[in-house]
């Protein structure tokens, strides 16, 4: 199938098959409790269904099927797509035990560490580093498996509960996901890695279907097994599309040298959010698992922007930082 007609394919079933279960899964989340519950962080009080994540899931494994059944790669290097879609399942199944039953920190950890070491065993992993936007005489760093299978394991598992935390104000995170999974396209698309910048275009699809019905004021949450989902697919997203020539080692896929500068750049928000969160909490002698007002949007509230002109803001933030991150890699 011609490349222009898959990814036009390809965007719009993800964004159709969203855009139309949404009100289903509205209506189902209402219907088996799924509803979010008010607390003294949260910023909207309506008792909304937090199902939403199930139709951008839906969205993205639509697009992925036609790529897996009508892209063929041109080498012998092929992003093993069966495995994605398997393990955004379980973290998405994660994340709806969680917002059903509220699952305590370390149970939760343990599943997304568990689903991480997954892709990890599958080649979709951090073996290097590209470090070169530091110096010119300084290109990579190589890992052995023990660092590899951290490394990854931290990236991966960080990515999930960042977008988690980030999701406190209406469309804040999937607006941030179609920033970044914008960039990550791009980038793709410029290193002629058809694979990673089809995969990006799912992602935007579901990403924009979701936005009209989650931006201010919202009629349905992504929850956390939407949040969940979002961020474990932009951090494999991140390693694919942010890495050098893809391989074959001993019969199986491996990803090249991840490019840090692009993964740092593209994700900022989520990832200074979350750090700050967790240093702020350490330094207070709290634990960094438990909720607070501390976010990048809390503080932007207290600051007297709006609901509204505060996922604006940090909108316009999240693009500076990817638009920095791909002019200094072109």
């Amino acid at each position: 199938m011609n490349k222009l007609f898959l990814g036009i394919t390809v965007i719009i079933l993800s964004y159709l098959t969203t855009y139309i279960l949404v009100p289903f899964t509205n209506r189902l989340g209402k219907k088996f409790g799924f509803i979010d519950k008010p607390d003294f962080r949260k910023i909207n009080n309506n008792k909304l269904s937090r199902l939403g994540g199930l139709a951008i899931l839906s969205g993205f494994i639509a697009g992925l099927l036609i790529l897996k059944n009508f892209y063929q790669p041109t080498s012998s290097v092929d992003i093993p797509i069966i495995v994605i879609i398997i393990t955004s399942i379980l973290v998405f199944a994660v994340g709806l035990v969680d917002d059903k039953d509220n699952i305590s920190p370390w149970p939760r950890l343990g599943c997304q560490f568990l689903i991480s070491s997954i892709a990890w065993t599958q080649g979709l992993r951090i073996s290097s580093i590209n470090l070169s936007f530091l110096t010119i005489d300084f290109f990579y760093i190589d890992f052995p498996i023990f660092l590899s299978f951290l490394i990854t394991i931290v990236w991966i598992t960080g990515l999930i509960n960042a977008f988690n935390w980030l999701d406190g104000l209406d469309g804040l995170a999937i607006g941030i996901a179609l920033i970044a999974s914008i960039g990550f396209g791009l980038i793709s698309f410029q290193c002629e890695d058809y694979e990673s910048f089809f995969i990006s275009l799912s992602i935007i699809g579901f990403c924009l279907a979701f936005l009209n019905f989650n931006f201010y004021p919202s009629k349905i949450l992504m929850g956390d097994c939407g949040s969940y989902f979002i961020g474990y697919n932009l951090a494999l997203l991140s390693l694919m599309s942010c890495s050098s020539e893809n391989m074959i080692i001993e019969d199986k896929f491996s990803l090249g040298s991840f490019n840090l500068f692009l993964g740092l750049t593209f994700l900022f928000i989520p990832i200074i959010d979350m750090t700050y969160v967790i240093f702020s909490r350490l330094l207070e002698g709290e634990s960094p698992f438990f909720p607070d007002k501390r976010h990048l949007h809390h503080k932007l509230l207290n600051l007297g922007f709006t609901h509204r002109n505060s996922v604006i803001l940090i909108y316009i933030a999240a693009t500076f930082f990817s638009i920095f991150g791909y002019q200094v890699f072109r």
